[in-house]
C-alpha cells in the first residue's frame, strides 16, 4: 500500500497542483493507493502536534509499504517518518523549496524547522524534486543515498511558436503594465518591487498584483505605508487571486513581468510568463536561474535589492529593441517547456521503477 499523508487544498497553487497531479499518477499506476482522492485539511488539524500524531495513528492502523510526505510539512509527518524507517518502511519526500527559516523569530523556531527537514531528508528512499536547485537542496541535506528524481511541474498554457508574435514587446499606448503574479508575501518579493516602483516615478508604470493577499497581514500593511508614502496609489493594483482565463487577459496585456522572489523553488508564473514571450526582470534566487538566463531572455538582479531592480526595469522599460529580444529568446525557451502531461511521463519512466524497487527490497 502506498499512503498519501499530504493534502492538495483547493489545488489552485503551483504546490497544491504538484501535489494533486502526483496523487492522480499514483492512482493510475499502482493498484492499492490511500487515501484514493485527496482530502482537505481539517480544521482539527491545524495544530501540527495533532496532525502529527493523527498521521502516527494512520501509518500504524494501515501499514504502509510507502508513505508521501512533503518537506515543507515535516513537523506534522516526523512520527509517521519514525514510525515507517523503525518498520523498515519507505518514505518519498517530495520537496517543491526550501523551507523558509526567515519567518520565524524565534531562533529555536528556525532550529526545529531545519531539525524536522533534515530528519525528513535523512530518512527518505526516494526525493521527488520539482528542480534541479531542490534536488540538490534535498541532496545536501539528506545524509543517505535516495533515488532522485527531478520532474518540472506542467504547464497550464500553450507554448507559442518561436515563430509567433511576442506578447510584451509590442509598443502599447497608456502606461508600461508590469505584471506580478504570486501570493503578496515576504518570500515573493512584493516588498521591494514596491520600493522599486516609488523610484521609478520618471516613467509611466502601472503594476498589476495579481495573487492572494491579508489586508490585515503585517507585511501587507508594511507594503501600503510604503505606496501611501510615494503616492503610489493610482499605479498600484492589488487584483487578489485571479482566475485562469483573466490571468491569460493579463499575460497577453503587460508589458513587462517581475519575478522578484527572494526564494523560488521552481516558479510557475515565471514559467508562463517565459511561455507567452515577456520580458522579464527576475531575481537569481532559487530555481530562477534555470529558467532565465541574464541578458538573454531576462534581466536578473540580486534578491532583495530594491535598486537593482528598479534599474533593470528602467533598462527594460526604455529600450524596445530589448524588450524585443528577450521575447524572441523566451518564446523559442518556451516552446521547450511541456504540459502536465510531460510531468506524467517522466514519473512513469523514473519515479514509477524507483517505488517498485524500494517497496520490493
Amino acid at each position: 500500500m502506498i499512503m498519501n499523508l499530504e493534502y492538495s487544498g483547493q489545488g489552485k497553487r503551483g504546490g497544491e497542483k504538484y501535489h494533486a497531479h502526483l496523487h492522480s499518477f499514483l492512482v493510475e499506476n499502482f493498484e492499492d493507493v490511500t487515501p484514493v482522492k485527496l482530502r482537505v485539511l481539517p480544521p482539527a488539524l491545524s495544530n501540527p502536534i495533532k496532525h502529527a500524531r493523527y498521521n502516527l495513528r494512520l501509518v500504524k492502523k494501515h501499514r504502509p509499504d510507502l508513505i508521501v510526505v512533503d518537506v515543507s510539512s515535516s513537523s506534522r509527518n516526523l512520527l509517521a517518518v519514525r514510525w515507517m524507517k523503525a518498520n523498515k518502511k519507505r518514505v518519498l519526500v517530495v520537496v517543491q523549496g526550501q523551507r523558509l527559516t526567515f519567518r520565524y523569530n524565534n531562533a529555536l523556531a528556525r532550529w526545529l524547522v531545519c531539525y524536522f527537514e533534515n530528519y525528513l531528508l535523512r530518512g527518505a528512499d526516494i526525493v521527488l524534486a520539482n528542480s534541479k536547485y531542490c534536488a540538490e537542496l534535498a541532496g545536501h541535506k539528506g545524509k543517505g543515498k535516495p533515488d532522485i528524481v527531478i520532474a518540472p511541474p506542467g504547464l497550464e498554457v500553450e507554448p507559442i511558436s518561436s515563430n509567433g508574435a511576442s506578447v510584451g514587446a509590442t509598443e502599447t499606448e497608456g502606461p508600461i503594465k508590469l505584471l506580478f503574479v504570486g501570493e503578496c508575501s515576504y518570500r515573493k518579493g512584493v516588498k521591494p518591487l514596491i520600493e522599486a516602483l516609488a523610484m521609478l516615478k520618471d516613467f509611466d508604470i502601472h503594476l498589476d498584483v495579481a495573487g492572494r493577499y491579508f489586508r490585515e497581514d503585517r507585511y501587507f500593511k508594511e507594503i501600503q505605508g510604503i505606496i501611501e508614502g510615494n503616492n503610489l496609489k493610482n499605479r498600484v493594483t492589488f487584483l487578489g487571486f485571479t482566475e485562469r482565463s483573466n490571468l491569460e487577459k493579463l499575460y497577453r496585456q503587460c508589458s513587462v513581468f517581475v519575478c522578484p522572489s527572494l526564494s523560488e523553488g521552481y516558479g510557475m508564473a515565471l514559467a508562463e510568463a517565459v511561455v507567452y514571450g515577456l520580458p522579464i526582470v527576475a531575481t537569481t534566487a532559487g530555481a530562477i536561474p534555470e529558467m532565465v538566463t541574464d541578458d538573454v531572455n531576462g534581466l536578473l538582479v540580486k534578491p532583495g535589492d530594491p535598486r537593482a531592480l528598479a534599474a533593470a526595469i528602467a533598462k527594460l522599460v526604455a529600450d524596445h529593441s530589448l524588450r524585443t529580444a528577450i521575447s524572441k529568446a523566451n518564446l523559442k525557451r518556451g516552446a521547450s517547456l511541456s504540459k502536465w502531461d510531460g510531468f506524467h511521463q517522466i514519473l512513469l519512466r523514473e519515479l514509477a521503477p524507483a517505488i517498485n524497487n524500494a517497496i520490493e527490497h
